[in-house]
């Protein structure tokens, strides 16, 4: 396979399989990587290509290595977006999201760069100690899963549980749905904002000291001034 009018053959070929939802064809390698719901017997693969001049080896379908089923695939996929979540891996969620994905969680998005950057705006920064997601449970269904995970943080309250609602489009998640312990989050906001409120009144403290030094020295100088004026 040398061209990229070949590719395409083989890749429209494919789709026209029942239960085949995307097709990655490897013109280097000459293999093609295909995603399905269910395994495909050879034969229905080896029909499709019939009128091509490319067929499909036994032995590649056969040891497993060439195809997943989509469950497997869809949970692969919720893996590296929690963790990327957790890790703010940027370019590893680009791979994952769909560019018109749609995020509702509190905040709303309507792209992945929107997404990204409300992350980067949001949880990036180091006050809030994020140290990674850990995930609980993927279930999935079809098209749509369902992930719930904890969030870590070096903060000294307990993780904080998500659960998200994920709708998929081929093998890019389009959209998701967030839920989360509000009691929970609620002591991690304080628990971030409190070095903030403890900078806050030193430097409240710091500046009635000024304040207070500056009047000592206004005094002391009104009554040097008095004083060298009786001599």
């Amino acid at each position: 396979m040398t061209c990229e009018g070949c590719r395409k053959i083989v890749t429209n070929c494919l789709l026209n399989v029942e239960d085949i939802h995307n097709v990655e064809v490897d013109m280097k390698n000459e293999r093609a990587l295909i995603y399905s719901g269910n395994q495909i017997p050879i034969a229905t693969l080896q029909e499709a290509l019939e009128e091509t001049a490319y067929k499909i080896s036994a032995s590649v379908h056969e040891s497993g290595t060439a195809e997943e089923t989509l469950a497997e695939q869809f949970r692969k996929i919720i893996t590296d977006y929690v963790l990327a979540v957790g890790q703010f891996d940027y370019d590893a969620l680009r791979i994952c999201l769909h560019p018109e994905f749609k995020f509702d969680g509190g905040l709303q998005t309507n792209s992945a760069e929107g997404y990204i950057n409300m992350l980067m705006d949001h949880s990036g920064s180091s006050n809030a100690g994020i140290l990674g997601n850990e995930i609980k449970g993927i279930f999935i269904e079809d098209k749509e899963a369902y992930v719930i995970y904890d969030m870590l943080t070096s903060k000294p309250v307990a993780p904080v549980t998500f659960m998200q609602h994920i709708i998929f489009d081929g093998h890019k998640l389009t959209s998701t749905k967030m839920k989360f312990e509000r009691p929970k989050m609620e002591k991690l906001i304080a628990a971030i904002k409190m070095p903030k409120l403890k900078n806050k009144t030193l430097k409240d403290r710091d500046s009635i000291a000024q304040l207070e030094n500056s009047a000592l020295q206004a005094e002391f100088s009104s009554d040097l001034k008095r004083i060298s004026s009786g001599f």
